[in-house]
């Protein structure tokens, strides 16, 4: 068997890092509050009953991607001001004051190669990643600077990686109810889940020390799905939906209703999740342990002996103590988040209004947010160029501000979307782009 840790976890840069990708760069533009407008194959990742409320198209098919980057200390004017600059001894001291135990930078992607939906039945296909990297802040003022003037050692404390990786299919049906007053829908999801790679590494002891001699050593561990010899997607992409590709599985169900209502007013929900499970082969887990050890002498040479690695895989990991309670670490949150979403929107004149409020029941791999809010709003200028903005707030110290527009010739509807997120322990930046046919 061939150990891999996928480097696609950890460079693949969150609406974006869920279960099934948000499949709209509308929603994207109006903040993320998107559940009482998402239309067609737009409706497997929001709410389905959209597809049985007034105005669904009769067809769609489209092609989404996104992206996320960003850290839990800097925010993009930090990036901007500091990029490619010499930093002086106050711009260090800035720096490091802003971080708290590690810098953590994180990066995800959303892509739905394909959506589709006919009427009031739609399917979409969408692949999600998400991968994090902290560096200890110990470790960071050793890379600000240097270790001439310190005499205590530096540590790696704190840092750590993380990642995973999936693909969904998502399948969805909506319904209408008549009614005397207004017009009610509901609506069912059923996803299937494929869960392509899932890993976590972190520090357990170290020590770096250059005065009077050189001193270093360090202890750290890993735990990541491995997968066979042949294992190749670029050149064999259905091997993602294979058991070779696909070390965890899942289910999921969402429910949802939408009502409108005379004048233009439309509200709706969203369980996500109402049901649902993923696992990961316990079978397919390799963990590393590994100690590196560098000293010098008063001679000045230096020994630098071969590391030394513990290796442990599949029903090998839970003999070593260690390595067990590094495992269920993981596998503890190695499902996927419960939320519950409602939302309205507005129609004044030209102007369309919106408004979301999300509540996380359970936590899981996709680090949604305790709780959550947001608003937006669209005008479409000479029916032909929408211009969308949107706010939102997670309740903590996360402000996200969004912008997009796109182009409407037709049925063919082209939508650019980006929103800077401001925060003092998770600033990032979110951009994408989207095509689709809606007639």
């Amino acid at each position: 068997m061939r150990r891999t840790l996928p480097l696609a976890l950890l460079l693949a840069p969150t609406v974006l890092a869920a279960q099934l990708p948000n499949p709209s760069l509308r929603g994207l533009a109006l903040g993320g509050s998107y559940t009482v407008l998402a239309r067609g194959y737009e409706a497997t990742a929001w709410n389905p009953a959209l597809l049985g409320a007034r105005g669904n198209p009769g067809f769609t098919l489209g092609l989404d991607g996104q992206l996320e980057f960003g850290s839990n200390s800097y925010g993009l004017n930090d990036f901007q001001k500091y990029a490619g600059s010499t930093l002086s001894p106050a711009d260090k001291t800035y720096l490091l004051s802003k971080i708290d135990t590690s810098l953590d930078l994180r990066t995800s992607v959303g892509i739905s190669p394909v959506g589709m939906s006919i009427g009031p039945l739609a399917v979409s296909l969408g692949t999600a990643s998400y991968g994090t990297f902290g560096l200890g802040k110990d470790a960071v003022d050793l890379a600000l600077n240097g270790s001439a003037t310190r005499t205590n050692p530096f540590t790696l404390a704190g840092s750590h990686g993380s990642g995973w990786a999936a693909t969904t299919l998502a399948a969805s049906i909506g319904i209408p109810i008549p009614m005397p007053l207004g017009h009610l829908s509901v609506g069912a999801t059923y996803k299937k889940v494929w869960g392509n790679g899932l890993m976590q590494a972190g520090e357990i002891s170290s020590s770096f020390a250059s005065y009077p001699l050189i001193n270093a050593n360090g202890t750290g561990q890993a735990l990541y799905t491995n997968y066979p010899t042949g294992f190749d997607p670029s050149k064999k992409p259905m091997d993602v939906f294979s058991s070779n590709g696909s070390p965890g599985s899942g289910y999921g169900v969402d429910v949802g209703g939408v009502l409108d209502l005379p004048g233009g007013l439309r509200v709706g929900a969203t369980l996500v999740n109402a049901l649902g499970s993923m696992t990961w082969d316990a079978s397919r887990l390799t963990y590393e342990r590994t100690t590196y050890t560098v000293t010098q002498t008063t001679s000045g040479s230096v020994t630098n002996p071969p590391p030394t690695r513990t290796t442990l895989v599949g029903s090998q990991i839970d003999t070593d103590p260690v390595a067990k309670a590094f495992k269920d670490s993981l596998l503890a949150h190695g499902s996927f988040a419960k939320l519950a979403r409602v939302g309205a929107s507005v129609h004044l004149g030209g102007l369309l209004l919106v408004g979301e409020g999300q509540l996380r029941l359970s936590s899981g791999l996709d680090n949604q947010p305790q709780q959550a809010v947001s608003a937006g709003a669209e005008y479409v200028l000479l029916g032909v160029l929408p211009l969308r903005a949107g706010i939102g707030t997670d309740f903590s110290n996360a402000l996200t501000f969004s912008a997009g527009t796109g182009l409407y010739v037709g049925p063919i509807h082209i939508d650019v979307g980006a929103s800077d997120v401001s925060s003092s322990t998770r600033s990032g930046v979110r951009v994408g782009a989207g095509f689709s046919l809606m007639f």
